[in-house]
């Protein structure tokens, strides 16, 4: 929502394509005026028009695709990167197309896990806008009922949290256009419980995919483990990553480097490790990606249910303490008035 990357929506047939017509054999030059002259995004065409022009000029796709990386994720300039390198463009674009569409599913069932939570929060909030009227109303006539003054209060509540609504949307979305907000976000996805489990086995399986193709493309091990590292697209893992980088550089071997990352889990270690004891760490590391995004499917309908019951939870909380304020100030000013 407040990034300026090329949407999901854009990226997966934009992959597809250009995987389509890598295989038929145009020239990328080609490739990209052709997708980008079809394009329905605006913001693609021009991406597309640009990179073009960087290639015209004498650059490589890799270095056009860096010149963009305000728009286009990380994960695809390093995939694009290890792909022209290793003579394997057509592999990488249809990993990325495939990636891009299993992503795109991810985001609709979480979407779709999260409607009736949502619907069920926003009219919580109505009602405790209501009831917190109401309490205001009381304390304007004294107890009496009156709908006019409830009407005003009512509407005052409303428009002063829309404001408060708008507000942290537009803060959030400065935050993003700074890159300030990734390091609170990327706090929240990398430790706190219930998204922490999705969202690491996500970015884990980013992680693996990059790192198996940039290995399969002749890269050497320590320059991959960096290119990768930042595909995760999560500030706090890649850190957490690039610290086996010094083990790597001191002769200790891969697995053995990784194992004292906090998001390598025993059973991550065990396949990194027949890959690297058999020498096809390239296909263990796409086999680990693979298994990552089905741990992360289960993954996600236990947090969109978890996630649904913590709202449904404060929800209630707010609203039991609200109504027990109501009764008690309604029951004050009898008791008051009746000298008790």
């Amino acid at each position: 929502m407040f990034s300026s990357k090329i949407s999901l929506k854009s990226m997966s047939p934009f992959c597809r394509e250009l995987a389509t017509a890598h295989s038929a054999g145009l020239p990328i030059l080609r490739s990209l005026e052709v997708i980008g002259g079809s394009a329905k995004s605006l913001q693609l065409r021009r991406l597309t028009e640009r990179m073009a022009d960087s290639i015209r000029q004498g650059q490589t796709l890799r270095q056009a695709a860096e010149a963009e990386e305000r728009y286009l994720p990380r994960l695809f300039i390093e995939m694009v990167s290890a792909g022209e390198m290793g003579g394997r463009l057509e592999e990488a674009f249809r990993d990325l197309a495939d990636y891009y569409e299993r992503k795109t599913s991810f985001v609709r069932a979480f979407i779709s896990q999260l409607i009736y939570p949502m619907l069920v929060l926003m009219f919580a909030g109505f009602v405790v806008a209501l009831l917190m009227a109401i309490l205001r109303m009381q304390a304007r006539t004294g107890g009496a009922f009156n709908v006019t003054v409830l009407f005003e209060e009512y509407t005052k509540l409303l428009i002063v949290g829309f404001l408060c609504l708008g507000i942290v949307i537009v803060a959030m979305g400065i935050l993003a256009r700074l890159g300030l907000f990734k390091y609170p976000w990327g706090f929240v996805a990398a430790y706190v419980w219930p998204v922490r489990p999705l969202t690491v086995r996500l970015s884990m399986s980013r992680f693996a995919r990059s790192f198996g193709l940039l290995l399969a493309s002749g890269v050497n091990v320590i320059e991959a483990l960096r290119k990768s590292a930042s595909t995760a697209d999560n500030v706090f893992i890649e850190q957490d990553l690039l610290r086996a980088v010094p083990s790597l550089q001191s002769g200790e071997t891969l697995v053995s480097s990784l194992a004292r990352s906090k998001f390598i889990t025993p059973k991550v270690r065990e396949i990194l490790l027949v890959g690297e004891e058999s020498g096809r760490l390239p296909e263990q590391l796409q086999r680990l990606a693979n298994q990552l995004d089905e741990e992360a499917t289960f993954a996600l309908k236990n947090t969109a249910v978890i996630l649904g019951v913590v709202l449904f939870v404060v929800v209630a909380a707010i609203v039991g303490f609200i109504v027990i304020s109501f009764w008690t100030n309604y029951y004050g000013r009898m008791l008051n008035d009746l000298g008790v």
